[in-house]
């Protein structure tokens, strides 16, 4: 029997120009030909109208197809100009073409389906016809509610997925008007494939977090999310849970993650989430097991979700009843890693938590302190500078808001282990975590979270430390912020390193000006000093002492603080600097020390 299609010609001339055509080629008007060039490879000849006759010859073997359809992918990569200009030019034959491609796609075996997929992605983003998407998108649809077997239809779930991505106004278009496949979708989320799931928690997750914009063809929508059937929503709310509960697999598990993420930026969706219960399951419960993942990404996943919540407008209402759910306790169940990422997201979540009153009244952060420093010292031993600045955060905003009844650094172990751990933040080589840790240090002075007695000598460690760093900072020449006196020096430090001098400066004088009050506190409470209950004749010559602490205070002032402050007065903002000295002298007033007088005719 004759047939009107040939075989498919893959040839290569003398001149080394690779052919492709059939051979009806010469019955095609050659504006179909298209000559492609590409770097280190051989030039080649691809006729358009020869594609569409080879693909559509039952005739040519499948491995043939692929090596068509291989070529034709680098046209549409490296030609996409020339190719779209002449498929617009008659859509009858982008129609065929692709229609063709699309019974080839379906004819495949699922795991060779990857070229072809790619082909027809590029050419209906490149082509920019609404009617040729909508047209694939209603054949694809069609098929799969035709076969009714999800891993059959897998290829086709990749497809659409890509295409959503790809163009994301197609997401309102499918959202509208395929309802009957949102359904089958939905139905396949529980199916017992991981490969299915994934695709299909994929198309979700681009049909929830894609704007309605511009839907092709048709007058803008206004601003918000695309509008999903109700029915659908309270479908996809029971397998979240269900999956969440149940997956094992990380990019099923990952996708789905990321789509219940999506659903927190809306208020409607998040409050039918909270309020869904599947088999005794709900969010909480679900996220508290994904907190404890053996896969640190599902743990940073999860705890970002965790943040997108708690950034919602109804956040206070999640924060209580995650509270109550203690949610808390996973978090700090989840800060024994190594993962900078994932002790980072911790910190910033437990941040947010740490800003409520419920979390100090009901005792959150008294069973977590200790992971808190486990965490922050692993962070600050191996150099985690933003992992150590939220940590630091995080302590300073404990260390401010505990309440004066329910005392935190309750154990002379806790308070040396804090003070051990801001000293190492002081002389971090990072300036955010050094800052940070000055404030931490600052809050850490008050004296309900300093133990009695007073360990006055570990104190002046860290108040050494920090102090003695300022004598390495780089002088200021200009008042942060304006730039004037810099044109004046030929020599000029650089604006950041003027903003950090005085920043640190800053923070030298409110953690003296701290210690100042709290040793002002300790005159008079006899609980503070360790010589109050020592026998008459004992030694008390040491540091211990509250005396003996202020003339030390008042000796780093003098060697390190004073000569810093008078060096850099012309461009210091602000009486802070100013007023923490006047502190340490009404202590030391307050203590008659012999040497104020010579101390103050230094000074004048």
């Amino acid at each position: 029997m004759y047939c009107r299609y040939t075989v498919f010609i893959l040839g290569i001339t003398d001149v080394g120009l690779v052919t492709i055509l059939s051979q009806n080629h010469n019955d095609h008007a050659t504006k179909w030909t298209i000559e492609t060039t590409e770097h280190s490879q051989p030039a080649s000849v691809m006729c358009i109208a020869c594609c569409a006759e080879l693909l559509e010859n039952e005739e040519v073997l499948l491995v043939k197809k692929r090596m068509l359809v291989s070529s034709l992918l680098s046209c549409v990569t490296h030609h996409q100009d020339k190719l779209s200009a002449l498929l617009l030019d008659d859509v009858r034959v982008a129609e065929h073409l692709i229609s063709l491609l699309l019974d080839y796609f379906l004819m495949v075996e699922p795991n060779s389906t990857e070229i072809i997929l790619e082909v027809l992605v590029q050419l209906l983003c490149k082509l920019q016809s609404d009617q040729l998407v909508v047209n694939c998108l209603e054949f694809l649809t069609s098929k799969m509610q035709q076969q009714c077997n999800y891993p059959r239809s897998l290829p086709v779930l990749s497809l659409i997925g890509r295409l959503l991505q790809e163009i994301p106004p197609l997401c309102h278009t499918l959202a509208i008007a395929f309802k009957p496949c949102l359904e089958f979708l939905c139905c396949g989320m529980s199916y017992p494939d991981n490969a299915v799931r994934s695709a299909i928690v994929y198309i979700f997750l681009h049909l929830y977090t894609c704007n309605r914009t511009d839907t092709p063809g048709k007058t803008a929508e206004p601003a918000g999310k695309v509008a999903m059937p109700a029915s659908v929503n309270a479908q996809v709310a029971k397998s979240l849970l269900i999956l969440l509960r149940t997956v094992e697999d990380t990019d099923v598990q990952l996708n789905t993650i990321g789509l219940l993420k999506s659903w927190f930026g809306d208020e409607a969706l998040t409050n039918m989430l909270m309020t869904t219960t599947v088999e005794g399951s709900t969010f909480f419960t679900t996220i508290k097991k994904m907190l404890l993942s053996r896969q640190d990404v599902v743990q940073v996943a999860s705890v970002q979700c965790l943040i997108t919540l708690l950034a919602s407008s109804r956040a206070p209402t999640y924060l209580s009843t995650l509270l109550e759910a203690d949610v808390t306790e996973f978090l700090f169940e989840a800060l024994a890693t190594t993962n900078d990422l994932l002790l980072e997201s911790i910190f910033c979540c437990l941040i947010i938590f740490a800003d409520t009153e419920d979390f100090y009244t009901k005792c959150h952060v008294i069973y977590g302190i200790d992971s808190i420093l486990r965490a922050l010292d692993h962070a600050i031993t191996h150099k985690h500078c933003m992992s150590s600045v939220q940590g630091l955060n995080l302590l300073s905003l404990i260390l401010e808001r505990q309440p004066q009844n329910l005392p935190m650094v309750n154990t002379p172990r806790t308070f040396t282990e804090c003070l051990r751990l801001l000293q190492a933040g002081i002389s971090h080589s990072h300036n955010q975590v050094s800052l940070a840790s000055s404030r931490a240090f600052q809050q850490l002075l008050k004296r309900q979270h300093v133990p009695s007695p007073v360990p006055y000598d570990e104190l002046l460690g860290v108040l050494g430390q920090l102090v003695s760093q300022l004598a390495i900072l780089p002088a200021m020449n200009c008042i942060p912020g304006d730039t004037r006196k810099v044109h004046q020096h030929s020599k000029a430090r650089s604006p950041q390193h003027t903003l950090h001098t005085q920043l640190a400066i800053k923070a030298t004088a409110t953690c003296l000006q701290a210690t100042a009050t709290l040793a002002m506190s300790c005159v008079d409470d006899p609980t503070a000093n360790v010589t109050t209950f020592t026998a008459p004749k004992q030694d008390t010559a040491s540091v211990s002492t509250l005396v003996a602490f202020a003339l030390q205070l008042l000796q780093l002032c003098d060697k390190y603080y004073i000569p810093v402050v008078l060096k850099n007065q012309p461009y210091l903002s602000g009486a802070v600097a100013y007023v923490a000295l006047a502190d340490i002298f009404l202590l030391v007033h307050r203590l008659q020390l012999e040497n104020l007088d010579k101390f103050c005719q230094k000074l004048s």
